[in-house]
């Protein structure tokens, strides 16, 4: 199956939707990347899964800030990153053309930027140059909460939905392992309770975010 060709995979896609895991919202407190070490959902997940990583690469890295960030987790992977910007220096341009095997893929906040067809060539080229027992990262924002995918960034051309990118990347080889987070000011957290509660009477999703491990 042509993961690329929408036809192709878009019943299957369908299919798997049932299958979706639905995991309860974790809490991420605003500026848990400038702790020392960084902690939180997002710390403890990216360091477990990329823990004994040798080689990582990052796709759409812009400014390189998790070269940074992989080293305060602990994390000893040799760092490379793929942007076609020229604001910051990039090993790769065009993550397309990349041959080489990788033992983490990081796709953070990238996909919504993308056109669908571009995004499915991105996942299915993701599967050949992940090794073996390797990992796949993918965040992206999550499209059942309230706010608007287009009202946080005018370069954001596309939802994922989380039942979709779970069906997709199932459907690319992966084993999927999907987190939703609900990002909230640390002198906001006692008001998570009551956001979810407002969120179950809306029929809205309170997590924000989706944050993907997708292993081969």
């Amino acid at each position: 199956m042509r993961l690329d060709d929408l036809g192709d995979v878009y019943w299957p896609m369908l299919e798997l939707r049932e299958k979706a895991p639905r995991p309860r919202p974790e809490v991420v407190v605003m500026g848990w990347r400038e702790r020392t070490p960084p902690s939180g959902p997002w710390a403890r997940h990216v360091a477990r899964h990329l823990a004994g990583a040798s080689r990582v690469l990052d796709v759409g890295a812009g400014d390189r800030a998790w070269q940074g960030l992989l080293e305060r987790l602990g994390v000893t992977a040799s760092y490379e990153s793929c942007d076609p910007e020229r604001r910051h220096a990039h090993e790769h341009d065009d993550f397309l053309a990349i041959s080489g095997r990788y033992d983490a893929v990081l796709m953070l906040d990238l996909l919504e930027h993308l056109p669908l067809e571009q995004g499915l060539r991105f996942i299915a080229h993701a599967a050949e140059v992940v090794e073996p027992g390797g990992v796949l990262v993918v965040s992206t924002p999550n499209p059942a909460h309230p706010t608007s995918l287009q009202a946080t960034d005018v370069t954001h051309v596309r939802a994922w939905p989380a039942h979709d990118l779970y069906g997709l990347l199932t459907l690319a080889g992966f084993e999927v392992e999907v987190h939703r987070l609900l990002h909230c000011a640390a002198a906001r957290r006692g008001l998570v309770p009551a956001q979810k509660a407002l969120a179950r009477i809306l029929g809205v999703d309170p997590a924000d975010h989706l944050l993907v491990f997708a292993r081969t």
